[in-house]
């Protein structure tokens, strides 16, 4: 109603003009802050009312960017934001919010308003730092109506002081010296909030939200609404804030100031504060000495078998569960080492050899697989063998010497094409050795893989997991042509296998043989037949022809 009021006085002058020959001026109107004058000497930061610009025509805000300024002696809080706004879709402000300079802050209008519109600058907080007063004013891009330097959107002054100042020029006036101004009255429209008006917390660090009108600073204390060990500070609308000490229901009270120096009355809200739980301690790891003899030996890393999957003394690192990790510590510590542990990333690597080898249909073939430690030492190893369950199976495997196998678990499955091994190796390993060997009937023509898995695992004296994760494979190529039964001799490797006792769960234990099988003789003859080249075999024949002749010459008389 305002708007097209003025709209039609602004018709009537510009008609009046036409005839009587005088030019009319049309100028943007200015409503300036108030609530900062009269500031008590020191005074904290204090809220201004907004100040607000109207057009008369649209354009007269124009394009470019504007700059709000303070007098000397005063300052912005920089930790607050100042939001400008206005009622028009058509103009473009950048930015809307922003935190302010000490002294000022810009903002760019990029696209004008046509029809006129509304521009108001909302929350500032201004404080004195010294006792002159002044006007806040405008500088930068021009707004028909406002003297840059000159016209006042707001007068400042400190009571006592040098006043505000005033500015005739322009359509507005200044508000005067130090006069009336600020009224000598408390804050009001006062709360807090805890946490947002939550019940509980669990923390005693907590957010405290405020609204007051009319305050420059506050003071908060603690359970009962005693200031005097309290600080002044400036007002704030979230303040972060620490409860007293001890669970259960607490309180916080906080009253105002007002920029003139009137104290509000106190105001406070409650929550409960629920300590979290805190979590018992772990507690220190065991000796791995779990059958306490004086010596880590074998005798610790059978005791610890007794108690697999469960608790107690066996849990040598005390997680709850006796499992390899304690396994892994009894090899560390064996008669009396230290672990050794180094910096760096896991980079233990398996290897498997021949990488490609070829067998016959009904034969068999071997594969060796090393262990090749990185970084740190390796004490326990846990080898995951994938393997093409439809080409091969397993027939045999077995450890290298120094190993100490833990026969635990369900080990291999044809079926999934899955081998499963793990060992220890007493005092750790520190240079490349070969872990196990595993030999494999071949069971029809095409190409087979070995692989390594990569849920295998090679622990260091940490009981942390150092393989790398590279995934060596050998590839068999098994040949179509049928062989009769031949078995590969594998030598007995000197270890000592630890298996597991009555009453362990779930997974049935496996025991490790190194079984030595005889061949056949007809095998043997057939198997070095077959590798021979055709003279070696023609030679070979006439040997054993006369081989032949000599034997009947020595059994049969002539």
């Amino acid at each position: 109603m305002i708007n097209k009021f003025v709209g039609l006085l602004v018709v009537g002058l510009v008609i009046t003009s036409l005839f009587s020959g005088a030019p009319v001026v049309v100028a943007a109107s200015v409503t300036p802050a108030n609530g900062g004058q009269n500031l008590p000497t020191g005074s904290g930061f204090v809220n201004l009312t907004n100040v607000f610009i109207s057009e008369v025509v649209g354009g007269e805000i124009s394009v470019g960017t504007h700059i709000i300024n303070l007098p000397a002696g005063w300052e912005f809080d920089t930790s607050g934001t100042v939001e400008i706004v206005t009622t028009s879709s058509l103009m473009v402000i950048s930015p809307t919010s922003l935190n302010p300079g000490a002294s000022s802050f810009s903002f760019q209008i990029q696209s004008p308003s046509v029809p006129a519109s509304d521009l108001a600058i909302k929350s500032m907080r201004v404080r004195p730092t010294g006792t002159a007063g002044g006007n806040i004013t405008h500088s930068g891009a021009a707004i028909t109506g406002i003297v840059n330097g000159a016209t006042s959107l707001g007068a400042l002054s400190v009571a006592g002081g040098g006043g505000g100042g005033s500015s005739s020029v322009g359509p507005l006036l200044a508000a005067g010296g130090g006069g009336a101004g600020a009224p000598i009255v408390p804050p009001s429209g006062i709360s807090v909030r805890i946490n947002n008006g939550a019940e509980t917390t669990n923390s005693r660090t907590v957010t405290l939200y405020i609204v007051a009108t009319y305050a420059g600073d506050m003071i908060i204390a603690n359970d009962e609404p005693i200031f005097e060990n309290s600080v002044l500070e400036s007002f704030a609308e979230r303040k972060t804030w620490t409860l007293s000490a001890g669970a259960g229901e607490k309180r916080v009270h906080i009253k105002f100031r007002s920029p003139t120096g009137v104290y509000s009355e106190a105001v406070s809200d409650s929550i409960r504060y629920e300590p979290a739980a805190v979590a018992a301690p772990m507690p220190e790891p065991g000796s791995p000495d779990v059958n306490i003899d004086g010596t880590i030996d074998i005798g610790d890393a059978a005791t610890v078998i007794t108690g697999w999957n469960n608790a107690g003394a066996t849990d040598i690192n005390r997680d709850g569960v006796t499992d390899i990790k304690d396994f892994n510590a009894v090899m560390a510590g064996w008669d009396g080492a230290v672990p050794s542990t180094r910096s760096g990333a896991a980079d233990t690597i398996f290897r498997l050899s021949p990488i490609i080898t070829e067998a016959r249909t009904g034969g068999q073939v071997a594969v060796t697989i090393e262990v090749l430690p990185g970084s740190n030492p390796i004490y326990t190893t846990r080898l995951v063998l994938n393997y093409s369950a439809n080409m091969l199976e397993v027939a045999q495997v077995s450890y290298e010497n120094g190993w100490m196998p833990l026969s635990i678990g369900i080990n291999a499955s044809d079926a999934a094409g899955t081998l499963v091994r793990t060992a220890g190796f007493p005092r750790g390993l520190d240079s490349n050795r070969n872990f196990m060997r595993v030999v494999f009937n071949a069971k029809r023509p095409g190409t087979a893989t070995v692989s390594v898995n990569s849920g295998s695992v090679a622990m260091d004296g940490r009981g942390l997991n150092e393989f790398g994760g590279g995934l060596a494979q050998t590839a068999i190529t098994i040949t179509g042509t049928p062989v009769a039964a031949a078995t590969i001799v594998t030598p007995a490797a000197r270890v000592t296998s630890v298996a597991p006792t009555a009453g362990t769960e779930a997974e049935a234990p496996v025991t490790e043989t190194t079984e030595q099988p005889v061949q056949p003789l007809g095998a043997l003859v057939v198997d070095l037949f077959s590798n021979l080249s055709p003279a070696a075999y023609a030679a070979a024949i006439a040997i054993l022809a006369a081989a032949g002749y000599g034997a009947r010459r020595w059994f049969m008389p002539f």
